[in-house]
């Protein structure tokens, strides 16, 4: 049974890492959208972000909270020492 929490921690592991690497590459998109606004405000022309490019960052913005919810799910269901484990689990049958 230890082998198969071991496995288990290898792969949340594995998918925090992802996570991640997820959420560094959806900054860099943030710091492009942030260049471009920063760029338009320069030219002084009173333009803003387009309504296009307000929603793409408002999803943006959700995906990396949600990403940011995952990762640290993840982190706190990972062992802090060899065989303790905080795992939250919910009884679906009991919920309010």
């Amino acid at each position: 049974m230890a082998s198969n929490e071991s496995q288990r921690d290898v792969v949340e592991l594995a998918t925090l890492e992802q996570t991640k690497k997820h959420v560094e590459e959806l900054e860099e998109v943030l710091k492009k959208f942030e260049q471009t606004y920063l760029e338009k405000e320069k030219a002084g022309d009173g333009t803003l972000l387009s309504d296009e490019e307000m929603e793409k960052l408002s999803q943006i913005m959700n995906v990396v909270k949600v990403l940011n919810n995952y990762s640290t799910k993840i982190g706190q269901s990972l062992p802090l020492k060899e065989g303790e484990r905080e795992l939250i689990e919910v009884d679906l049958n009991n919920m309010p």
